[in-house]
Formats: C-alpha cells, structure tokens, sequence
C-alpha cells in the first residue's frame, strides 16, 4: 500500500483500500525524474494496468504549456505502432495534470546498458524497433526531442517501446552527475510547433541533444536522428559518443568534437559505421535525412547479418553487380585480394544512382565432384552501395583494391557539346562521397596495379593520326605517368599480378573497336608491346586475360561464333612466352585464378570451382 504522503496532491485516497486519479486506482511509485512522479496504475473502468505520470505543477500553472500538452497528446494518441508507447489520454486533479500512458513490463534500455554493451546483432535489432517508433511519430508530426535510453523499454519478449515523445518537457532539478540520465532542460517558450520547436528553446537531456538543440535553435525530426544515432553508438560501443565531466564540457563535446568511431568494437561493419557517422552530422543539412532510411539500412543488415566484419568474412569475401548482367569479383583466398571476374556489360542496365551488392562469404572447403561444382556459401553477408545519380554509372568498370577499402568504378555522362564524357571514380567504402580520379577523362578500359594503390587506364587522343595510350594513376591523386603509346587499338587492359601487363586490341577492317582479337604484354614499367598472339580465326574474340602466379602463363575468356550467330565460350591457358593456347574448361567464361589452388569460372547464371594446380597448369578435380 502506497503512503499518502508520497503521493502528489491531485491524487486522492479513497476508503483505506486505494488512492485515486479519477478512475485510476494508484498501486506504486514506478520511478520518477525532472519531468515528473509515474505510478503504476489500474484503470477501473476497462480492468487494464497503465502508467500514471503526475507532471510537475508549472505544467499545470502554464495555461499555454497545458494546452500545448493537451493538442500534443492528441496528435500522439492517433500514432498506433507497437514500438511506440501508447497515450490512453490526459487527466487532470486538483489542479494537477497526469498523462495516462501505456504500462510496459521490462526494463529500460538505460538499465539494460548498465551491464555493459549490447552485442551488435541484438543493438542492430533494438535500433531497428527505435528507428520504426520514430518513423510512425514523425510520419504523425511528433518530433521527440528527449530520446534517450531511460525513455526506451525492453519487454521480456524483445519488443521495444519508446516513451515520452514530445510531451511534458519539465525544467530539470536534478543535479546527478550521470550525465546519461542529466534532465531535460526546457526554457518555456510562449509557441512552439510539433514539427519545428520554437528557435531559443532548448528541449533534450545533454548527452543526446543534438547540435541545434544545445544552441537553442529551432529543432525538427534531424534533431531524434541525432538522437538516435547517439543511442544506437552506446549500444555498441557500451558508452556515449559523448562525455564530459560537467554538463558545459558535455556540451562542448557535442558542439565540437566528433565522434570516436574508433570506440566502436573492431568486429562493427563498415556500413554500421557509416550510418552513425551521417546519424551524428553535426551540421543538420548534412545529416541523414530521414529515420526510415536508418530502419531500412539496419533491417538490410539485420536480414544479411552484415552490421559485423569478423576476419573469416575479410578473407573470402565476393561481389557482384545487382543488376541484369553477370558481374563478381572473387578473392584471392590466402591473401584476402580481390579479382574482377566479369562484368557482360552489353546487357548491363543499372540506371541512374546504380546499386551494387557485395555478398561476402566462406565457400565450402571440399569440391570433390569431377568436373567443378557450383560453389554454395555456407554464409552469406550484403553490402548495399548506392552510387550517386549522377554522373551515370556506366558498368565496364567496377574494382575493388586488395585490401577491400576502395571501389573505382567508371562514369558516363553527356556534355554541353553533345560528346559522351567518360570518368573514373574512386569512393573509399567508409565514405559516401566519391571523388573523382584526376587525370582518367576518357578512359577506354581500366584495371588495378596487384598493390591496389594505381589504376591502369587506357585512352586515346588524335582525331585523323589516332594514338592510344596506356596510364597510370594512383587512386589518392598525383599527375598521370605514360606507359604505352601506340597505333594499336587497345580496348582491354589486365595486371592482376607478376610484372606484365596484358591489353587486349583489335585488328582488321572488320572488327570493331570493342572488339578484341590480339594480345599484348609489355612490362609494368612500361615500353614496346609485345604481340602473344592473335586470334587466326575471324570468328573468335578474346576478353578479360588473367595472368596466373609466375608471371608466363594467363587465363582468357574465348567467344567463337559459328554460322547462326551463337557464341561459344571456352576458358582457354595461353603460354605468354610463346602464345601457344589449349582449352581449360569448354563452356566456361570469365575464369579467374584464386590464390589457393581453384580456378572460377561463370557457366550460365552459376558460378563453379575447379582446383587447378598453378605449377603443372592442370585441373586437379
């Protein structure tokens, strides 16, 4: 039984059984804090328990804060969603104002991290209920402007509720130096809007105030995906983004510093980083735009296991192009490098802002079938990458450097004078911005160095006397440097490793630029080409050489067509010394040398394995 003198004034004792709010019998004190006292409660009209919050007396006082309380508390009452804590309504008692809100079983999340932090998978899963919540309320106009993990509870069944949006902002009286729980600070303003409070108010409890907020700037919706970010940070991290020994070095950090993503476990994915740093923008125009786009990042990683990077995905990782052609990229398994293995750019449609998708994954060990086996992973990891609509995403060219840190990727786009400008582009996967790779307008066809610090690019320069060109250009920037200068018409370029490069051209009045029948070598310091061969039957084009470990001999891809028109590919050896060729494997295309003795190789839409012994040149299965 609840003592009278520990109830506030509105609520009455009835009979020596209960104390009373109107129809709701007062059980017990559930806690209490600056923005005031919540009861547990049963409502004797409908037999249902609810939380009972006595607000303090200056809400009451305020007839403008009163009515604001009172059209908040509609608008959120309309918000139906089982992440968001639902208002019953508003009672008021001898001048004493109580909202009647949805009682939830469990703990706060503020008590959840008061044993350390959350593993990633089930923050990843608790963000992505915080994110829905606030999604369904700023879809409603209710920013909440105090989200924290006090005002998140846990159900024993995993469901998260987020408390407290928007309403009842109390001046804080609280003098705790667990800044994590510091009070809300509100100095009361005469009008202020659900959707943009009022500019001089400042609303929030320090350690997750945004930037605006701290500077009493006018606040919208960005000011909870701060928020948002904030909390999401602690559940990983086990700590704040923030901190400071006071509540003015608190705010100086959220003003000033940024960040610590160092702070976050090792084993957290780059895209998880990458959300909380756009989520923790401290200049609002540059912040995530929208807490959906964060639900929906989240459930991709959450469906795709993708929020962690532990060192067995690192080391076999693969990629593809999620669009209507076939395009992977393979590791080198023992070294954790990656290889181009296709891309069919003629079918490629990706429009605008084209998304690539990188499945990482650990193949099976044993492929005991006696040809090659299609390779089944036995766990799958997505990475979305969205690239920018403009310029267009042209698709001839998608690399990733050996280390995994880097994609270039090759742009389209039409000039004012009607002439197709082409581009390289190198965007870091930690960063959401690309930049451009100075120097590689024009390109033709382009590859990594092995190293993965420089790209191999051609293009060609001359309107009558036509000359192409080979360069190299580190991806961090720097001045191009010249490595061939040629009549030949060069259209593919390949230096996987060893210390040729391998480019491929066309020859004839016959075959088309894009076409290639001839292969080069030259050194990787550059100079005369050396022919290996050229194709003696004008129905066959090579692609895509790959050189194998020692430098003498490469893979490549051959299409022959016969008199119909249909195309039949072959994975064929070529002796680079002597340009002597065999097939490999019939009815196999874009095949590729992993480190670690197998050959891949696209048949269909299936990728398939086969060991390969690098020093006899043999299949082994």
């Amino acid at each position: 039984m609840m003592h009278l003198a520990r109830l506030p004034l509105g609520v009455q004792r009835s009979g020596a059984h209960a104390n009373k709010v109107g129809s709701y019998v007062v059980e017990r004190e559930l806690g209490r804090g600056g923005m005031g006292i919540v009861y547990l409660a049963t409502d004797q009209r409908l037999g249902r328990r609810v939380a009972l919050k006595a607000l303090p007396a200056a809400m009451s006082a305020d007839g403008a804060r009163k009515a604001r309380l009172e059209r908040e508390a509609r608008v959120l009452a309309s918000v139906k969603h089982p992440n968001v804590a639902t208002i019953h309504g508003v009672e008021e008692q001898d001048g004493t104002l109580y909202l009647v809100l949805e009682y939830i079983e469990g703990e706060t999340l503020s008590e959840r991290l008061s044993r350390g932090a959350i593993p990633v998978a089930e923050a990843v899963n608790i963000g992505v209920q915080i994110a829905a919540g606030l999604e369904a309320a700023h879809e409603a106009g209710v920013v909440h402007r105090d989200l924290k993990p006090a005002n998140v509870r846990i159900t024993p069944d995993g469901l998260v509720k987020v408390l407290d949006f928007g309403l009842a902002k109390g001046e804080g009286g609280s003098q705790q130096m667990d800044l994590s729980q510091s009070p809300t600070m509100d100095f009361p303003s005469t009008s202020r809007e659900l959707l943009v409070t009022q500019s001089g108010v400042i609303m929030g409890t320090a350690g997750y105030m945004s930037p605006e907020q701290a500077r009493g700037r006018a606040v919208d919706k960005r000011t909870d995906i701060w928020s948002f970010g904030c909390v999401l940070f602690e559940c990983v991290a086990g700590k704040p983004p923030f901190g400071g020994e006071t509540m003015g070095d608190l705010i100086v950090s959220v003003l000033e510093r940024e960040p610590n993503l160092d702070a976050l476990p090792a084993s957290v994915s780059v895209r998880l980083r990458e959300l909380l740093r756009r989520c923790l923008e401290k200049d609002s125009r540059k912040r995530l735009r929208d807490i959906g786009d964060a639900r929906i990042e989240l459930e991709a990683m959450a469906a795709t296991r993708e929020w962690g990077t532990p060192s067995h995905i690192a080391s076999h990782p693969m990629m593809y192009a999620s669009t209507s052609a076939s395009g992977l990229v393979i590791p080198s398994a023992g070294r954790g490098t990656w290889a181009l293995l296709g891309m069919a750019v003629a079918g490629l449609a990706v429009g605008a802002g084209g998304v690539l998708a990188y499945f990482l994954s650990r193949p099976r060990p044993e492929l005991t079938a006696k040809d090659a086996r299609v390779v089944t992973p036995q766990l799958t990891r997505r990475l979305t990458v969205e690239l920018p609509r403009e310029p267009l995403f042209k698709g001839d060219v998608l690399l990733l450097t050996n280390d995994g840190k880097t994609l270039v990727y090759g742009t389209s786009s039409d000039s004012a004078d009607g002439e197709v400008k082409r581009q390289l582009w190198a965007r870091d996967m930690d960063r959401f911005e690309p930049r451009a790779i100075a120097g590689t307008e024009g390109y033709l066809a382009a590859s990594l160095s092995p190293d993965g610090a420089s790209v191999l690019f051609i293009a060609r320069e001359g309107a009558t006397n036509v000359r192409y060109l080979l360069k190299k250009v580190a991806i961090e920037g720097g001045a191009p440097v010249m490595l061939v200068e040629t009549d030949a018409r060069l259209n593919g370029v390949s230096w996987t490793r060893g210390d040729q490069i391998l480019l491929t051209a066309s020859e004839g009045a016959g075959i088309a630029d894009d076409e290639a029948n001839v292969l080069f070598a030259v050194p990787s310091r550059g100079g005369e080409l050396r022919r290996v061969f050229s194709c003696e039957d004008d129905r066959q084009r090579i692609v895509r050489p790959d050189p194998l470990p020692g430098g003498q001999h490469a893979l490549l891809t051959v299409l022959t067509r016969d008199e119909r028109g249909r195309v039949a590919n072959a994975m064929e050896l070529v002796d680079l010394s002597t340009g002597v060729r065999r097939t490999l494997v019939p009815n196999a295309a874009e095949g590729r040398y992993v480190e670690g003795g197998h050959v891949v190789f696209a048949r269909g839409s299936s990728l398939l394995s086969v060991p390969f012994d690098p020093a006899t040149r043999e299949l082994r299965g």
